[in-house]
């Protein structure tokens, strides 16, 4: 019966073992996908920067489902203000 746990603990070391060449593959395609997502970002703010105040408004209201829901924290009241 110990022959199936030490056959099965075998199989997970050898799933995480993973050569250089995969290790920097991967690396890579994550380098990628990061680079991308702050190219996206970074047109996406010089839009953002070039609209006017009627135009953002506009998006505001046309802006896709997926963003409405983003939930932001609420920032505590200065003690200045708590008077």
């Amino acid at each position: 019966m110990s022959s199936g746990r030490e056959s099965k603990k075998k199989k997970d070391c050898e799933v995480e073992v993973l050569s250089w060449q995969q290790k920097k593959e991967l690396a890579d395609r994550e380098e990628e996908a990061i680079e991308r997502e702050v190219k996206e970002l970074t047109s996406w703010t010089n839009l953002m920067e070039a609209m006017d105040d009627n135009q953002l408004k506009k998006y505001l209201q046309n802006r896709p489902e997926s963003l409405k829901n983003v939930k932001t924290g609420k920032i505590a009241p200065s003690k200045k203000n708590q008077k």
